[in-house]
């Protein structure tokens, strides 16, 4: 369903020459005040038009069309998830930095973590559990906390 998704989007775009030729889709899109953020602003004005086409036909090409059907390789499939699937969380990562389309964006990175291969948990589960609990950074805040309550008195 996932990849549902992004293939018949691709597919989808594929009539339209601002998406697979003249790759002007993200310009158009930064220009639409409504959904862009103050970093999207700030792409809009400083970003190059020849940078801003390559990065559409990039998205079209990679991200819709032929991305998404990777994670379903028979062959390599650990190492190519492992690398589809933050390049996906970064797509998405680039879509809340730089536009407001509510909550889809996230809700698309979570959705990603299911493809990550066991290597890829096994690995967040050893760093989870060799981290110490508290650390002496926290102790000292503590304290602080504790003397500037002592000072200031109750709320």
């Amino acid at each position: 369903q996932i990849a549902t998704i992004y293939v018949s989007t691709g597919y989808h775009k594929a009539k339209d020459k601002w998406w697979t030729e003249t790759g002007l889709s993200v310009l158009l899109f930064l220009h639409m005040d409504c959904f862009v953020t103050k970093l999207g602003l700030l792409a809009r004005t400083h970003l190059p038009v020849p940078f801003l086409k390559y990065t559409s036909l990039f998205i079209y090409w990679a991200v819709e069309r032929y991305s998404p059907l990777v994670i379903f390789s028979p062959i390599f499939t650990e190492t190519l998830r492992l690398v589809n699937v933050p390049f996906f969380m970064g797509f998405h990562g680039s879509l809340v930095a730089f536009s407001h389309l509510g909550p889809f964006p996230v809700v698309c990175i979570i959705a990603w973590t299911l493809f990550l291969p066991p290597s890829a948990w096994d690995a967040f589960e050893a760093s989870v559990r060799l981290r110490p609990k508290t650390s002496e950074a926290c102790n000292v805040a503590l304290l602080a906390v504790a003397v500037l309550c002592l000072v200031r008195g109750p709320l």
